[in-house]
């Protein structure tokens, strides 16, 4: 896939590239050395700030014209880990409170992002709907690096100035999404999905919801959740894995953990059958073309983490099949103009709700929800059609998960805990080699019911329904 591709040549240019270029420049005296600017205008743009904010170790500032910060105009609504590492727009605003970028890992002392960045470590962070994520990759200095990223985690530091610092910056991206279309078509869908529940509401909360954070808020949470048993440290690499646990056993043998109950994860919706989903939503923005999303709601509740990964694996080939830009159906759409090659979809998954979208940018919205529907609600008849695509579906997604493990942060990222039980890359190529026609035709039936559909159109400002 195309975003295998860029991570690769972001890797390239940060691991091979700049440490040449460099070392080139070393050998021509001392005024030759120091830091890189990146530039880029465009779409060039978009790739000079991704390195800049992503590895500010390597390059001291950048300069971008009319740059391109959002994976959504090459990915439509579709998102994964690596999408989301590429899409400045989309980490920046997702940097949890605690932990904003360039102070984010901020101590009494010294400031943790500049000790990675000595270590040669590329640190970052992101937060989700239920979980929030720390993370490092590295070439060297294992053992440093994870010492490193453990004392900041468990041993925060908040003060009234960097809180109120942090919150004028938050505000500031919570106006910007206000003010991006594929951000506020993406919430508009879930506020359709989900009405009276909380997942309608930005991961980066409100204006009015941050001016309430304070210091000792944030000290309370930290107490409340960042506990050793609510937590999942991965470590993946060439590594000795009985050495990698001394290291964290002597960095937490010092540790006091006071005596406290671990947070109850719980997410009950209001309407548990989804009969509150709102069928169909527009707003008007300032854009040149209407963009719309198809959202659907899933109420299944699943026995086992192994369950739920069955699940998403045989829906996630189920839309393959009916969706893939190789189908009959994306063709029609396409030849019809209903889309274009921003259309993407795919399946959320977290704990206590999922939900599939499909997007896209098009003039003629109401035909690109008619169609995207009238697929869904043919479903099982447009399966049973294709039944001789299913292998070469599941081979084309056993081949790209076995890419997976050419790189050590997807397989590191992949996993999701409690989620899928604990599930491993190769859990998951396990699992994915199990399943059967009929695990995608049962997945469907579940998953597809008409009266949780919703549409949602963003639309150019005076041009009501079209």
């Amino acid at each position: 896939p195309r975003i295998e591709m860029q991570e690769r040549w972001y890797n390239y240019i940060c691991e091979e590239f700049v440490p040449r270029l460099l070392e080139i420049n070393r050998e021509q005296g001392d005024d030759h050395t120091g830091k890189i600017l990146t530039g880029g205008a465009s779409m060039g743009g978009g790739h000079a700030v991704n390195f800049f904010l992503r590895r500010p170790d390597i390059f001291n500032g950048t300069i971008a014209l009319s740059g391109l910060y959002s994976s959504g105009m090459f990915f439509g609504g579709y998102m994964d880990d690596l999408v989301y590492r590429n899409s400045p727009c989309d980490y920046m605003r997702n940097f949890p409170t605690t932990h904003p970028y360039m102070k984010l890992f901020e101590k009494a002392d010294h400031d943790a992002f500049d000790l990675f960045g000595v270590l040669g470590a590329d640190a970052n962070a992101f937060t989700s709907f239920t979980q929030t994520s720390y993370l490092f990759s590295t070439t060297a200095h294992l053992h440093e690096s994870l010492d490193v990223l453990l004392d900041f985690v468990f041993d925060p530091y908040f003060t009234e100035q960097t809180v109120d610092k942090e919150k004028g910056i938050i505000g500031q991206e919570i106006r910007m999404y206000a003010d991006s279309p594929d951000n506020r078509l993406y919430m508009g869908t879930l506020g359709n999905l989900y009405p009276e529940d909380p997942v309608k509401i930005d991961i980066a909360g409100s204006e009015d919801s941050i001016a309430k954070i304070t210091p000792e808020l944030l000290y309370q949470i930290h107490r409340t959740f960042y506990q050793p048993g609510n937590m999942n440290l991965f470590v993946v690499g060439n590594l000795e894995p009985d050495r990698v646990v001394e290291w964290v056993q002597a960095n937490q043998t010092l540790a006091n953990w006071p005596a406290a109950p671990l947070p109850v994860h719980t997410f009950a919706p209001v309407d548990p059958q989804a009969s509150d989903v709102v069928p169909f939503a527009t707003l008007e923005m300032p854009v040149a073309r209407p963009k719309a999303m198809i959202g659907l709601r899933g109420i299944s509740d699943f026995e086992s983490g192994q369950e739920r990964l069955r699940f998403v694996q045989a829906i996630g080939m189920a839309l393959e099949l009916l969706f893939d830009d190789t189908s009959e159906n994306y063709l029609r759409m396409y030849n019809e103009e209903v889309l274009d090659d921003s259309f993407g979809f795919g399946l959320e998954i977290e704990r206590g709700f999922h939900f599939a979208t499909f997007a896209s940018e098009t003039n003629r919205p109401e035909a690109f929800a008619d169609a995207i529907i009238d697929i869904l609600r043919r479903a099982p008849g447009e399966l049973d059609a294709a039944r001789d695509q299913f292998e070469a579906i599941k081979r084309g997604q056993v081949g790209r998960l076995v890419a997976c493990l050419d790189s050590p942060e997807q397989i590191a990222n992949r996993f999701s805990g409690h989620l899928f039980d604990q599930a491993t890359i190769f859990d998951e190529l396990a699992s994915l080699e199990s399943i059967t026609f009929a695990d995608l035709q049962n997945a469907v039936a579940q998953l597809i019911v008409p009266q949780r559909l919703s549409a949602f159109f963003v639309l150019p400002e005076g041009k009501q329904e079209v």
